[in-house]
């Protein structure tokens, strides 16, 4: 009874004398029917995303042509889900289980959901997608099964907020001091709990953040916490290091983080990392703006590019920072 469904359903019976009626009239019938169970609340969304997608289906019949965009992503049960948007204007047509996680079998199971949609593959002109060689190598990838699937080649666009977050996976993977970096970090997320509450006495301290596995540009969030919050997680890492109720192995996990937080190396990383992942991080919500033309994207990407050179050949300010 506390769920949000039902706590919406109540909300709206506030307003809604037919709504309120229905409710207060359950007990005069059979079984007490609400239509409020979890089965009832399934069934509506399915009603929902069947006209939902009809719409869609409709909107791209209409046009000569669409593009695809496709992407599999784990959901919370650890089976990857593949998702398709169509676009004529983008829309999101399925969501599905990706059995078979190669570019022919995610090519096959692409082209199968578009013809059971009652749409023509013929039509497809543009594919795209992130850079995972299943999806976008030129041989097995995704992109070139489907264009043998279908029977002519559909041109494939790079998703450059995908290439952006690859960028930055890579690089970051590269760097031991980097790596390092990111591997501490997890360590605090796990220690979370008892962080949390001593996070919770400082009124200008920021929550730690787990860190996002997928989208590394997310990860400048975190990092933003943990330099606002530097000296208060340190000394709740001093406190849970000497804090005889939590077990030896708590108190030696936590004295070992305070120490390499307390490292040259952690420090100096944390700090421009910090930067750099807000810059790619701006730039990776510009290049997502609905408005954003071709002309603008360069732009965008050549004044990131430029400002990470300045960066990079900065040594007068690295050794001030280092100082």
């Amino acid at each position: 009874e506390n769920g949000n469904f039902n706590q919406l359903v109540l909300l709206i019976s506030r307003h809604n004398p037919t709504m309120k009626r229905w409710l207060d009239d359950k007990k005069f019938r059979k079984h007490n029917v609400t239509y409020l169970s979890h089965d009832s609340q399934n069934e509506f969304i399915d009603l929902l995303a069947d006209e939902t997608k009809n719409t869609i289906i409709e909107e791209v019949k209409k046009s000569d042509f669409f593009s695809l965009m496709a992407d599999t992503t784990p959901d919370v049960s650890h089976q990857d889900q593949l998702s398709i948007c169509l676009q004529v204007c983008e829309r999101l047509l399925a969501v599905c289980e990706a059995v078979d996680k190669t570019g022919l079998g995610i090519a096959e199971n692409i082209k199968e959901i578009i013809q059971k949609n009652g749409l023509p593959c013929e039509n497809i002109a543009f594919q795209s997608y992130d850079f995972a060689s299943s999806m976008s190598g030129k041989i097995n990838g995704t992109r070139q099964k489907l264009s043998d699937l279908v029977g002519h080649i559909i041109y494939f666009i790079p998703c450059q907020a995908h290439r952006i977050n690859t960028f930055l996976e890579h690089s970051c993977n590269a760097s031991a001091v980097v790596g390092d970096l990111f591997s501490n970090l997890k360590q605090f997320t796990k220690r979370y709990t008892h962080l949390h509450c001593k996070l919770t006495e400082i009124e200008n301290s920021l929550h730690l953040r787990n860190l996002s596995k997928t989208r590394w540009t997310a990860r400048a969030e975190s990092l933003k916490a943990v330099w606002i919050s530097y000296e208060i997680i340190l000394e709740a890492l001093l406190v849970m290091s000497s804090a005889q109720k939590l077990d030896k192995s708590t108190r030696t996990q936590a004295f070992g983080l305070s120490k390499k937080m307390l490292s040259f190396d952690f420090v100096i990383a944390l700090y421009f990392m910090k930067n750099i992942m807000y810059k790619m991080k701006i730039l990776t919500e510009k290049l997502k703006a609905i408005e954003l033309n071709v002309i603008d994207a360069l732009m965008l990407l050549n004044n990131t590019i430029e400002i990470l050179k300045d960066i990079n050949n900065d040594d007068a300010g690295m050794e001030n920072l280092v100082e």
